[in-house]
């Protein structure tokens, strides 16, 4: 909310009767709201999109602007003030300004973006992978196309400073629970302002300096459903505990842990859902159990191009490396002797290729533009489910061949698991209170519910995760976020 103080900001939105489920995106100096309707979460877990509307501070009907909109900002006042944007179109990231104008493409994702007080500038953070918050300050305009900061673990918040010169964020070096405000100017120094414990998210900064923050206590937990049970168990292990996949038998649970309690890197962990202490298997993240359980395979913690091999027994660990790529998750076939991989090349969108363990050979699945996520694969090792650069999922030909779109499918679901005899399977999407899990036919695309799924203590959620299956359906696990915040205002940062 970049222009008018925050005393004005605050004042129109409680006063400005706007449409349920809005969300105010930037405030003009013009008196007008832009504003997101119909807010839904994206599939990296991070960005929302919705229908752009524009709508006076003295209320009235919301005038649409377009769809599927990320992020939106508005330029310096006028009669025809311009909107700035970002969206997803054909599996790149867009940022138009004003609306129709093309200024910048990236195959990730984008956020945060605000105008310079000038309306020569626009500032953002381009996230550095297509999952994940992690990413950089960038800036394009009157000074050029340029990235200001280094990498980030996590970067959330960004706004112009009082007299226009730096751009102020907030971010953490590894993970988000610790975040701090930032400031860069247009040249890239860059210089530490204010930190406290916990992390902030910047929301907006006055004119007379006072700053608007969201200071936020975040922690990811792991709960789990064992059969004979009435109720879930905790089966997490630190501050960050993320499930990845569950053995066949349904007695363990792969998950890694992100946070700062293990020292801001990812590692994978293989704990036996009885509730008995976890097992550390090593360093990576995004991972899958293999069908014998012996070997879990991961990707880098940091994305780049390569996959490890990690026991869960005897054994030692064994890495394969694609220099030219960054890898975001793996998924094993039934013969355990091949793996999908969700990767880009340098340059490219994602898009899921096949990994031959004996031979390290790669070899395209999808189109670009496809697979950020990797879905599990058939029983019979034959297809692959993703999500297509139209924002739909479609099946994959893993030997090759033309893909078909899995019937039935709700906007934001994905495909989970596959019932034993390769028919059916369950799907479901992240949730913000609870999970809701159906089975599709996928001769038919009937579907009838199955589970849904989320804590008791809905206080503070904010993402609770599809679940892991058993192919039988009776075990399951999924990870929940619940975050603590509260707004409030600093002054005398400098």
């Amino acid at each position: 909310m970049p222009s008018g103080s925050i005393a004005e900001s605050v004042f129109a939105i409680t006063r400005a009767p706007a449409p349920a489920a809005a969300d105010v995106l930037s405030i003009s100096g013009t008196g007008e709201l832009a504003v997101l309707l119909n807010r839904k979460r994206g599939p990296n877990g991070f960005n929302f999109h919705g229908m752009l509307a524009r709508l006076p501070l003295t209320g009235g009907t919301p005038r649409l602007v377009m769809d599927k909109v990320e992020a939106a900002d508005w330029g310096p006042p006028r009669p025809d003030t311009p909107l700035a944007v970002a969206y997803h179109q054909g599996g790149k990231a867009r940022l138009e300004y004003p609306v129709g104008s093309l200024l910048y493409e990236s195959a990730t994702w984008l956020s945060d973006i605000r105008v310079s007080p000038k309306g020569d500038i626009v500032a953002f953070v381009e996230h550095d992978e297509p999952i994940g918050d992690s990413g950089f300050v960038r800036v394009v305009g009157s000074h050029g196309n340029r990235q200001l900061t280094h990498d980030y673990g996590s970067v959330q918040g960004l706004a112009w400073s009082p007299t226009g010169s730096e751009i102020w964020y907030t971010a953490a070096e590894s993970g988000g629970s610790a975040r701090s405000l930032h400031a860069v100017d247009l040249v890239g120094h860059d210089r530490m302002l204010y930190r406290v414990p916990g992390a902030l998210r910047l929301q907006d900064v006055a004119k007379d300096g006072r700053v608007l923050f969201v200071h936020e206590l975040i922690r990811a937990v792991i709960l789990g459903h064992v059969p004979g049970e009435s109720g879930e168990r905790e089966l997490g292990w630190l501050d960050w505990s993320i499930h990845r996949a569950l053995s066949k038998d349904g007695t363990w649970l792969v998950f890694d842990e992100s946070g700062d309690a293990p020292g801001g890197d990812s590692w994978t962990y293989l704990r036996a859902t009885d509730g008995s202490a976890a097992i550390k298997l090593g360093s990576g993240t995004y991972s899958d159990l293999s069908p014998d359980g012996k070997w879990v395979a991961v990707v880098a913690g940091d994305f780049s191009g390569q996959v490890s091999l990690l026991p869960t027994g005897e054994g030692q660990s064994h890495t394969i490396r694609f220099p030219s790529f960054h890898a975001y998750g793996v998924t094993w076939l039934p013969d355990g002797k091949r793996l999908v991989l969700s990767a880009s090349d340098a340059g490219k969108g994602s898009r899921l290729y096949l990994v031959d363990l004996d031979t390290e050979a790669l070899r395209p699945i999808s189109p670009e533009g496809s697979g950020t996520h990797v879905s599990p694969v058939s029983p019979d090792g034959s297809l692959v489910s993703a999500r297509g650069a139209d924002g739909n999922t479609w099946l994959f030909p893993i030997a090759g061949g033309t893909p078909r779109r899995v019937p039935g499918l709700q906007e934001g679901e994905g495909v989970l698991a596959w019932t034993p005899d390769g028919k059916a399977v369950y799907v479901g999407g992240i949730a913000e209170m609870e999970s809701v899990i159906s089975l599709v036919d996928l001769a038919t695309g009937k579907r009838r519910g199955f589970q849904t799924v989320g804590p008791l203590d809905k206080a503070g959620l904010t993402y609770v995760s599809p679940p892991n299956f058993t192919p039988d359906g009776k075990y399951y696990a999924y990870s929940y976020n619940r975050q603590i915040s509260e707004l409030f205002v600093a002054d005398g940062i400098k």
